[in-house]
C-alpha cells in the first residue's frame, strides 16, 4: 500500500491560515495587556513608594516638631533648697512631692510631664545632695539616671540655691556635678535662686544681692555665663507666669545657644571615663578644683 500526499485544497487553506491568523491576534492582544499590566503596576508601585515616603516624612518632621516644642530640664541642688517646689511652679501644679522635712525630702529621681506655655515639659527632681540617708555611691547611681530619664538628654540643669549665704554644701554640690558631668555641664548650667521674698522684705535686688556675694558663687555664675534667676515659690496665678517665663527665656537662649543639642549621655559617659583616670593616676586637678582656683573677672 502506498501513501500519496495530496495537497490541501484552497478552502483547507483558508482554514488554516483563518486559525492562525487568530492565534496571532490573541497573543498579540494578550502580550499588549500583558505590557500594560507591567507598566500600570510599576506605575502604581512607584506611586506606592512616593505615598510611603511623603507619609515617612511627614512622621519625621511631625517628631521634629514635637521635639523641638519640647523641654527637657533637671533639676539639682542640695537638700532643703526648694528643689521640688520649684519643680512644682515651673509646672504650675503640684506635681513633686515637697515639703521643708530634710529627712522626707527627694530620695529618688522623679520623672514628670506636662503642657504648658503650648510646650511639652520633662521635668526631672534629683536627690538632693549632702542626703544624710544616702550614701555618694547610691546618689552618683541614682542621679546617673536623669540622662536617661530625659532621653535624648536634657536642655538645662537647673542649679536651685538659696538666696541665702552660699554654704559649703552648695560648693560641694556645684564641685559633685561639675565633676561627673564634665566640661559640657556648664553649657547648660543655670543657677535658680530660691526665697526671693527674703531679699524683697530686705528691699534688696537680686542684682545688688549677686554683687555682694562671696567669691565662690561668683565662680559658679562665671562658670554658667551669668545665667541666673529669682525664684519666689510663694507666687501664684499670674506672679508665678511671670516668673516662669523669665526661666524660660533663659532656656530657649541655652538651647539656641547649643544649636538645639542637648546634653547626652555621651558626654556624662566621657566625663565619668575622664574622672576615673584622674582618680586613679597623679593626672591634672578636677575640673571643680579649676573651678575654685579660677581667677575673677572684675
Amino acid at each position: 500500500m502506498t501513501l500519496e500526499w495530496k495537497y490541501p485544497n484552497s478552502s483547507n487553506w483558508s482554514v488554516v491560515v483563518t486559525i492562525g491568523c487568530l492565534i496571532l491576534v490573541i497573543f498579540v492582544v494578550f502580550l499588549g495587556f500583558f505590557c500594560i499590566f507591567r507598566k500600570t503596576k510599576c506605575r502604581f508601585k512607584k506611586i506606592g513608594d512616593d505615598i510611603y515616603d511623603i507619609c515617612c516624612k511627614t512622621k519625621d518632621i511631625n517628631e521634629s516638631r514635637i521635639k523641638l516644642n519640647e523641654m527637657r530640664i533637671v533639676l539639682i541642688g542640695k537638700t532643703g533648697t526648694g528643689k521640688s517646689a520649684t519643680a512644682n511652679k515651673i509646672a504650675g501644679k503640684d506635681l513633686f512631692y515637697s515639703t521643708a522635712n530634710a529627712l522626707n525630702s527627694t530620695k529618688k529621681c522623679e520623672r514628670k510631664e506636662f503642657n504648658r506655655f503650648d510646650k511639652k515639659f520633662v521635668l526631672v527632681d534629683t536627690p538632693g545632695m549632702c542626703h544624710n540617708s544616702i550614701s555618694t555611691k547610691k546618689l552618683t547611681t541614682e542621679i546617673a539616671k536623669c540622662i536617661e530619664m530625659t532621653a535624648p538628654g536634657p536642655h538645662a540643669f537647673l542649679l536651685v540655691v538659696n538666696v541665702g549665704r552660699f554654704t559649703k554644701e552648695d560648693q560641694e554640690t556645684v564641685n559633685y556635678f561639675v565633676d561627673r558631668f564634665g566640661k559640657d555641664f556648664s553649657k547648660y548650667l543655670i543657677v535658680v535662686f530660691t526665697r526671693m521674698d527674703d531679699l524683697d522684705n530686705e528691699n534688696t535686688t537680686l542684682k545688688e544681692h549677686v554683687k555682694k556675694a562671696r567669691n565662690e558663687l561668683k565662680r559658679i555664675l562665671l562658670l554658667c555665663e551669668g545665667r541666673y534667676v529669682g525664684f519666689n515659690n510663694n507666687l501664684k496665678g499670674e506672679e508665678n507666669n511671670g516668673q516662669v517665663q523669665s526661666l524660660l527665656e533663659k532656656i530657649d537662649s541655652i538651647i539656641k545657644t547649643n544649636n538645639n543639642k542637648c546634653y547626652t549621655n555621651k558626654m556624662y559617659k566621657e566625663a565619668e571615663k575622664a574622672l576615673k583616670i584622674q582618680q586613679n593616676s597623679n593626672g591634672p586637678i578636677t575640673l571643680s578644683e579649676k573651678i575654685e582656683s579660677h581667677p575673677l573677672i572684675s
